[in-house]
């Protein structure tokens, strides 16, 4: 506006950088309106993927856990014998006589010393 009341080439020259001025700010404001709008896109873009990795977190925690072992079964009868033929049970003389209950398989001292003294 000091251009047109002094009619000066300064004067307008100081118009012409109040001008350019207002200009480089608009455009300051401009880019910084774009510069806002995407860091709200990309902020909108976060809250989705975390809520996103919280559900698949969530849905992980118990896989990670150690598993539950089942209560312990005795086997039933029918299921051993089916497993167990007839040559694969254990017999008296398969045994050692260290397993085997006194009198049975090999005999005991005083069967031994019995023997004995029915020779003499």
């Amino acid at each position: 506006m000091a251009a047109t009341v002094l009619n000066s080439p300064e004067a307008v020259a100081m118009s012409v950088f109040v001008v350019r001025a207002f200009m480089q700010m608009r455009e300051q404001l401009a880019a910084n309106a774009a510069i806002l709008k995407r860091l709200a896109e990309i902020d909108k873009t976060l809250l989705e993927h975390d809520s996103a990795l919280r559900t698949i977190w969530a849905k992980l925690q118990p896989l990670l856990l150690p598993p539950h072992a089942p209560p312990p079964t005795r086997p039933s009868a029918a299921s051993v014998s089916r497993r167990m033929s007839r040559l694969d049970r254990p017999s008296l003389f398969s045994l050692p006589p260290s397993a085997l209950p006194s009198g049975i398989g090999a005999p005991n001292r005083s069967a031994t010393f019995f023997m004995s003294a029915v020779r003499v």
